[in-house]
């Protein structure tokens, strides 16, 4: 399950309480994890931020996950679009 939003893309795995959110074209990166189960994706050559992985996403704090991303995300879209 997926929504496509300006540049953005966000997949939810209900099966196993995974959110992915992807920026722009899909290109090769790494990811950094910046806090338990909560990872970002960098460019491998500019080192830019193009998307999060989150684990457990249900069982997250949203203000804690709000605090440590890079980016504002909206819980209530994803919840709407996703999560039942």
């Amino acid at each position: 399950m997926s929504v496509q939003r300006r540049d953005e893309k966000i997949s939810y795995d209900m099966e196993h309480d995974v959110l992915y959110i992807f920026f722009g074209k899909p290109r090769f990166g790494y990811e950094d994890e910046i806090s338990p189960g909560i990872f970002i994706r960098k460019d491998d050559c500019t080192d830019e931020v193009i998307g999060a992985i989150v684990m457990d996403y249900q069982r997250l704090n949203k203000d804690h996950l709000a605090n440590i991303l890079p980016f504002k995300i909206d819980f209530e879209r994803i919840h709407q679009n996703f999560v039942q």
